[in-house]
């Protein structure tokens, strides 16, 4: 007698451990009685390689010919399999083409009972939900397949494509193919897949399946170097059948020439919880919280942003270059949202095993910038202002016109003449501008030099807004890094100094002056550890500290370091575990990665800068 699936079952339940006849009859859902007559017709079939036995309860397994035995094992299993795959595929087509049809005509045109008819049908249910395709059965009607077309190629590509290997394809088609196999090298696996494509394409067009589903690609994937390498394959299509979108049509063949990259992009296609991007956006949100100990807003990753990278993967998957030149120097404009960037690459790359190219970094920084941009303006979200001024009031008129082009025009705007100003009414207003210098109230009023300056009096409000819950001076410079050190924070050093012995003797100087937990040089050293901050010339140590200021310490390396001889400075900061100023923090991370991006700036450093000269020099460059 011919084993099936339970026979199987039977023997590698017994080959783990004895077992009960009444626990393995329940493990395989057959009767103890039925067990008894499975294990006599195992017996028969492995007769002289192994016995199965009875002992008290239980079935105990005795092999007598190891090598002959797994031999057959092998043998049985894999016919077993192909057998029950095999009378899958016969049941799926024949529901498929039908259209809808009853488990009654299944069973006489299959020679098989009703019953038999169900248990295949439950066993493939299984094996078609991987596919997200399903049988449905109707009441009174009938069962009928439903799934999307896409995804129903798909199962037959790769799970019921038996009957394909006697079918065959247009004699002009198969020679050009043949070509394409010398041209590309492709090997017979790969080949065979690339027909079985084909001619899954071409069968399922002839009975008027077309691939109509919404597919989510980047449309420059279709001038890709693999979708040209079939352009013959699309002419054929075309000619042959009319109303179809060739491109879609063409995807599965186009895949199979993607290697490695093919299961990407099909998760990519058939993924609708986008799954993989889900994964990449995760990874980033961790990541830079880790590295920079800010919190990205999920708010960021917006449906626009998400169809970005998962078109962005499409071209890198294709091997897609952009060139525009509209993104050109997007580093040095947003240096710190190029950074965040960069690490939502990393990302991509760690779920894709390919690299992201600077042009695409760029595409990527522009939703950074705005979302960054977005946090500073609430920070300038303003509704009470009042003006110190003894001018006139065109320039009173010309003060107000400014503030609004800040605020925009709801913003409660107050005149006050500076010989009726009342210092217990400064906590009234959020912002207080004055022409006049007010000495004692220094901390708590932007002063304005220049009325008709815009620029300045937009760069004192945001610096103020910035600055204004933190206890620093409050002589703002064009250098939030400027404004954040003094004297002892910078230091020139010589190349007897390694860049690991830098950095723990600047940790070590913050602890002293008491400024950081003492365990902060640990977790420096920890996150240097995992990820090198150094660059050619500039090195960023970076971590968390548990008090709530942001603090820097500034090290000029005369002549590089021992590992690293072409540092030029290393710039370290401790930021707090709880931010008590984000926008701070992303001006102080923007202008160190702006620094690190000057080469003009960097060729300036030398043995001779002072802490003066290095301050002017920051001032000048930074824009502030």
């Amino acid at each position: 007698m011919k084993l099936n699936k339970k026979h199987i079952q039977i023997i590698k339940i017994l080959l783990e451990e004895h077992t009960s006849i009444e626990k393995l009859s329940f493990l395989i859902n057959i009767s103890e009685k039925t067990l008894i007559n499975y294990v006599k017709q195992i017996n028969d079939y492995f007769s002289k390689t192994m016995t199965i036995t009875k002992q008290y309860h239980n079935l105990i397994i005795h092999i007598e010919n190891d090598s002959r035995f797994f031999e057959l094992l092998n043998v049985v299993t894999e016919s077993t399999e192909s057998d029950s795959i095999n009378k899958m595929e016969n049941i799926f087509f024949q529901i498929l083409n039908q259209n809808v049809v009853t488990i009654d005509d299944l069973a006489e045109f299959n020679f098989m009972s009703k019953t038999s008819i169900n248990n295949i049908l439950k066993e493939m249910k299984q094996e078609l939900a991987k596919y997200k395709v399903t049988i449905i059965g109707k009441p009174n009607v009938g069962l009928y397949v439903d799934g999307k077309e896409y995804d129903i190629r798909k199962l037959i590509i790769e799970y019921f494509n038996h009957q394909y290997s006697n079918t065959d394809i247009d004699n002009g088609l198969l020679k050009q193919l043949e070509s394409l196999k010398v041209q590309l090298k492709l090997d017979e696996q790969s080949y065979s897949r690339l027909i079985l494509a084909i001619k899954v394409t071409i069968e399922r067009l002839e009975v008027g399946a077309k691939i109509n589903d919404e597919i989510t690609i980047d449309n420059t994937v279709f001038s890709s170097n693999d979708y040209n390498n079939l352009t013959f394959v699309k002419n054929y299509l075309t000619q042959c059948y009319k109303d179809i979108d060739v491109n879609k049509e063409m995807i599965l063949i186009v895949i199979t020439l993607l290697g490695r990259r093919a299961s990407i992009l099909d998760e990519l296609i058939t993924s609708s919880e986008a799954t993989i991007i889900q994964a990449i956006i995760d990874g980033t949100i961790g990541d830079v919280y880790e590295y920079y100990g800010l919190e990205l807003d999920d708010e960021l990753f917006t449906k626009d942003i998400r169809l970005h990278i998962k078109y962005l993967i499409n071209r890198i998957i294709f091997n897609i270059n952009i060139n525009d030149e509209s993104i050109n120097n997007i580093q040095e404009r947003f240096p710190f949202a190029f950074e965040l960037s960069r690490i939502l690459g990393e990302n991509i790359t760690k779920h894709i095993q390919i690299q992201v190219s600077e042009e695409e970094l760029s595409y990527l920084t522009i939703y950074f910038s705005i979302y960054l941009e977005k946090i500073e303006k609430e920070v300038k979200a303003i509704s009470q202002v009042a003006i110190i001024t003894d001018f006139g009031l065109s320039i009173q008129k010309l003060l107000q016109n400014n503030i609004m082009k800040i605020f925009g025009t709801d913003v409660d705007i107050v005149v006050i003449e500076q010989s009726n100003f009342d210092e217990s009414v400064v906590d009234n207003y959020e912002i207080i501008i004055s022409t006049i210098r007010l000495n004692r109230l220094f901390n708590k009023i932007i002063y304005l030099e220049n009325v008709f300056d815009e620029q300045q009096l937009k760069l004192k409000i945001e610096q103020f807004l910035i600055y204004k819950d933190l206890n620093y001076k409050n002589i703002f410079n064009k250098s939030v890094i400027v404004d954040l050190i003094n004297q002892e924070d910078f230091e020139h050093f010589d190349n007897k100094w390694s860049y690991q012995s830098l950095i723990e003797y600047l940790a070590d100087k913050l602890v002293i002056d008491e400024k950081v937990d003492t365990d902060f040089k640990q977790r420096l050293i920890t996150r240097e550890r995992d990820k090198s901050t150094a660059d050619k010339y500039l090195g960023f140590p970076h971590a968390s500290h548990t008090g709530t200021t942001i603090n820097i310490k500034v090290a000029l390396l005369d002549e590089g370091c021992r590992d690293l001889p072409d540092l030029k400075i290393i710039i370290l900061i401790a930021t707090p575990d709880e931010m008590v100023n984000e926008t701070l923090l992303i001006r102080v991370y923007e202008e160190v990665l702006a620094i690190s991006n000057n080469a003009y700036l960097i060729s300036k450093f030398s043995d001779k800068t002072s802490f003066q000269a290095f301050i002017q020099l920051l001032n000048q460059e930074m824009k502030g």
